[in-house]
C-alpha cells in the first residue's frame, strides 16, 4: 500500500500539535515548579557574590520561550519521522510504521543519551564542557541509531513463525547499544553540590516530560493516519451511491 506523502505530512502536523499541547501543559504545571526550586537555590548562591549578574529574561518570558522551543522541537521531530516514513516506501500499516519510527526516535534521542547525560537542573555544573557534552550526546545517539537499524534488520530477517527468536533478534542490538553507551562513554560528573531531592525531582520531571512528548507524538500521528484519506472517503461515498442506485432499480 502506497501512502501519499501529503498524508504523512498531515500526520506530522497533527503529531506536532498534540505533542506541543501535552508537553507544554505538563511542563508549565509540573516541571516548572521543580525549575523554580532550582532557580531559587541558584539565586541564593548568586546573591552571596559581590557582583551578581542580573537575569536577562524574566521567568514569564522564559516560560514563553519554553513553549515556543517545544513547538519548534515537535515540528522538527514529527517531520523527520514523516520523512523517514516516506523514504521507507510502501507499507500496509502506516500507523504501525509511525509508531515504530516514534519509538526508535525516543530510544535514540531520549533514552540512550540519558544514560550518559542525565538531565541537570539550573545551577548544577558538569565537569565536562558544553562541547564535550555535545559530542557525547551525538555519539550516544549514533550508537543507539545503529542499534535500531540492527534491530529492524533482525526483526525482518527472522520469520513471524518464530516470535521468541524474532523478539530476541530485535532486543539484543538495542540492549547492546545501551550497554556500549553506559560503559564506553564518559560518565557525567558534577563539580558542585546539588541537593539530592532537587536533582531527583528534576530528573523525574524531565524523564516524564520526554516520555509524554514521544507518546503524544506517536498517538497524534497514528490517529491522523487511521483516518480515511480524502480519496478513500470519496471511494466509499461513491460505493454507497452505487449501492443505493442499484437498490432503486425496478425489480429490486
Amino acid at each position: 500500500m502506497r501512502v501519499a506523502p501529503a498524508r504523512w505530512l498531515r500526520a506530522a502536523l497533527a503529531a506536532a500539535v498534540v505533542a506541543t499541547v501535552c508537553v507544554s501543559v505538563f511542563d508549565l504545571t509540573v516541571s516548572e515548579r521543580v525549575v523554580d526550586r532550582a532557580v531559587g537555590v541558584e539565586q541564593q548562591h548568586t546573591a552571596r557574590r559581590a557582583l551578581a549578574v542580573p537575569e536577562q529574561f524574566s521567568r514569564g518570558q522564559q516560560r514563553g520561550g519554553l513553549v515556543l522551543a517545544e513547538l519548534l522541537y515537535a515540528i522538527g521531530i514529527a517531520f523527520i519521522v514523516a520523512g523517514l516514513a516516506i523514504l521507507l516506501g510502501r507499507t500496509r500499516r502506516p500507523a504501525g510504521r509511525w509508531l515504530a519510527l516514534s519509538a526508535a526516535g525516543a530510544w535514540c534521542l531520549a533514552v540512550v543519551p540519558a544514560l550518559a547525560l542525565p538531565p541537570l537542573p539550573p545551577g548544577a555544573e558538569a565537569a565536562a564542557s558544553i562541547d564535550a557534552r555535545r559530542v557525547t550526546f551525538v555519539a550516544a545517539a549514533a550508537i543507539a541509531t545503529l542499534g535500531c537499524v540492527a534491530a529492524a534488520w533482525g526483526w525482518r530477517r527472522v520469520g513471524a513463525r518464530r516470535p521468541a527468536a524474532r523478539l530476541l533478534a530485535a532486543a539484543a542490538p538495542l540492549a547492546a547499544a545501551a550497554l556500549i553507551v553506559e560503559a564506553a562513554l564518559p560518565a557525567d560528573r558534577l563539580v558542585n553540590r546539588v541537593d539530592s531531592s532537587l536533582l531527583r525531582d528534576f530528573r523525574l520531571a524531565s524523564f516524564a516530560s520526554q516520555g509524554l512528548f514521544w507518546i503524544a507524538c506517536a498517538a497524534g500521528g497514528m490517529v491522523a493516519l487511521r483516518r480515511p484519506s480524502g480519496r478513500s472517503r470519496g471511494v466509499l461515498r461513491g460505493g454507497d451511491r452505487d449501492r443505493r442506485a442499484r437498490g432503486a432499480e425496478p425489480g429490486n
